[in-house]
């Protein structure tokens, strides 16, 4: 099911199959049923989904040596270029449309820009698309690029699409041959109307007299 994917996927996820090397030593991932790194086969060290995060990994830190632990430094990064990239397009494309010019630039050549950047060569998805469809792209767009940043719960809630919080998880079940597959549900989640406000410090409501927002 990982043939002719968006080329993000084998840069920011481990799926059974993937491939990527430790010094001059080829690592491929098996996720079978049966195997160590199987779903759930080892409570809190294996993976609850059947994929392993790539995003993020210094390969030049791991050691095939399950024995060894390995660190090393990495950066947190509170702003980086390619999410100003994708608030511009955002910002440009609700105000002036896919091709309103803002200093030479506007929303459609700039998620052409990223999506090239990542590997996806041809435009002409985003071509095709008018003011609706391109911010329904940008949000696609978000949510690959800023995957596993802390971001996708924010921008769900500034979108006003806090219903999608409430989707399963599901992950995929390699067979023991692994010429199969199945998906299954690995989490529920639960996120209420209400809660995209938080609620007001109970001495500042004494303090004030302020309302309490709903459901706090």
């Amino acid at each position: 099911p990982y043939s002719g994917r968006d080329p993000r996927l084998e840069k920011y996820i481990m799926y059974n199959g993937a491939t990527f090397t430790i010094g001059a030593k080829p690592v491929t991932i098996d996720t079978r049923t049966g195997t160590q790194d199987a779903l759930g086969s080892l409570d809190k060290f294996s993976t609850k989904s059947g994929y392993y995060l790539r995003k993020f990994m210094n390969i030049a830190n791991v050691d095939r040596d399950p024995t060894v632990n390995s660190e090393g430094m990495r950066y947190y990064t509170f702003v980086r270029y390619t999410d100003v990239l994708l608030m511009f397009a955002e910002a440009a494309n609700e105000e002036l449309g896919p091709d309103g010019d803002i200093g030479g630039y506007n929303a459609r050549q700039v998620i052409n820009a990223i999506r090239d950047r990542a590997g996806i060569i041809s435009s002409f998805w985003v071509d095709l698309q008018d003011q609706a469809g391109l911010a329904d792209l940008i949000k696609n767009e978000r949510r690959l690029e800023m995957c596993f940043e802390n971001q996708r719960f924010w921008d769900l809630r500034r979108w006003k699409l806090t219903d999608l919080m409430n989707e399963p998880v599901y992950g995929v079940r390699v067979s023991e041959d692994g010429l199969s597959y199945s998906y299954e549900e690995v989490e529920k989640r639960q996120y209420q109307d209400y809660q995209i406000y938080g609620p007001i410090p109970y001495d500042e409501t004494l303090k004030y007299d302020l309302v309490q927002n709903e459901g706090w």
